[in-house]
């Protein structure tokens, strides 16, 4: 695989680009997370707005993979895992974001076992939200740091029983 990364702004023409199967040999969207839409201009245009409210101009990190001729053609199943991996990887923050009512005595004690049990270099911050009222982000002291593999992800998900956890880079 050879990989390119850059990190830019412009996401509704990064969206028109990746979608034209005229100048892509194959288009195929595999997952749109972080963001409500499902579609990839309308997750570009969540993302710029969230930008606009910040001081961040280039807030969107593209990685471009295209095979290596000498190593031949991969299964799709390699090419996920290579994103995936890259992904974890570039990570520079893990994301928990739970509802206020989840956030009791023991489901807390399990997610910094969880936690503990990986240790990395990524940085954690825990995001408790009251529908409708307000959202407090913390940043987790218990853990210097995670290792945030998709086996962690997919347990603190099942702890709290939805998808609560996300990385950023």
């Amino acid at each position: 695989m050879i990989p390119k990364g850059s990190q830019r702004a412009g996401g509704q023409q990064l969206a028109t680009h990746l979608s034209n199967e005229f100048d892509n040999y194959r288009v195929v969207v595999a997952q749109v997370r972080g963001a409500v839409a499902q579609d990839l201009h309308g997750a570009f245009a969540e993302w710029s707005a969230t930008a606009q409210g910040t001081r961040c101009r280039k807030y969107l990190y593209s990685l471009s993979v295209n095979p290596d001729p000498e190593q031949g053609p991969l299964t799709r199943e390699q090419y996920l895992d290579f994103i995936d991996r890259a992904e974890e990887k570039l990570a520079q923050q893990l994301c928990i974001r739970i509802r206020s009512e989840e956030a009791t005595p023991d489901r807390l004690t399990a997610m910094r076992q969880l936690l503990q049990a990986r240790p990395g270099d990524c940085a954690v911050t825990l995001h408790v939200v009251i529908p409708d009222e307000s959202e407090t982000v913390i940043a987790v002291s218990a853990v210097r740091g995670v290792r945030p593999d998709e086996t962690l992800r997919r347990d603190l998900d099942a702890l709290f029983g939805r998808v609560v956890s996300e990385l950023a880079l």
